[in-house]
């Protein structure tokens, strides 16, 4: 079953890579329409732009891959001098939040993404790297397995902004009590990055992923 939905989701995926011819943007708006129709009442909502009540203590803040080549292209770069990233939206919850684990979900490259919150000032015992998934589901799922969230816990999630909606979902789904921290990019995500994105909810919501 595994490995079906695997496949299933890397069909999609370059489905999704796949840019449409300009004369079948009527047909692909329409489309993506019907997808939204759809996958809404399955249990995404249309987006997740706000962030959420922040509580007064956290466990850990959770961070989804993305953005991390940035900082590893330039190793003398701070990551807090970039609040409209995820890392930098990440290093300033840490910084409100001292005592709570960064858990930071994702592959990257070598050295990946400790090095990069040590440089803005994050202790290493406090930064976990879970280095497995590719995908938002397995970003959920190998990270309850690596930090057992329990149901009093709070934690707060970091993604982009259109990206939240389907990332909560699946948190939730593997345990967690997330508490949105959406990251506002300077500039809007373009009509083929949602695209592209309710793509992804479709496919989840169809392969019964993240669902709640």
């Amino acid at each position: 079953m595994g490995n079906g939905i695997s496949r299933t989701l890397e069909i999609m995926h370059g489905f999704a890579a796949l840019r449409p011819p300009i004369n079948s943007l009527c047909g692909i708006a329409l489309f993506v329409t019907a997808l939204f129709v759809v996958a809404r009442p399955i249990g995404f909502s249309m987006a997740r732009n706000q962030a959420g009540e922040m509580p007064t203590v956290a466990a850990g803040i959770i961070v989804l891959g993305g953005g991390l080549g940035t900082f590893l292209q330039y190793p003398k770069l701070d990551a807090s001098s970039l609040p409209y990233s995820r890392v930098g939206k990440a290093v300033q919850m840490a910084k409100a939040y001292p005592e709570a684990t960064i858990l930071y979900t994702g592959r990257e490259s070598s050295p990946g993404p400790i090095p990069v919150f040590q440089r803005a000032g994050i202790a290493h015992q406090r930064i976990l790297w879970e280095d497995r998934s590719s995908n938002t589901a397995e970003n959920a799922t190998f990270s309850a397995a690596l930090v057992h969230p329990q149901p009093m816990q709070r934690w707060i999630l970091v993604t982009d902004d259109w990206h939240m909606a389907r990332a909560e979902a699946c948190f939730r789904q593997a345990g967690f009590n997330v508490t949105p921290a959406p990251v506002k990019r300077l500039g809007s995500a373009t009509s083929w990055t949602r695209y592209q994105e309710a793509l992804g909810r479709f496919a989840y919501a169809v392969l019964g992923l993240c669902s709640r």
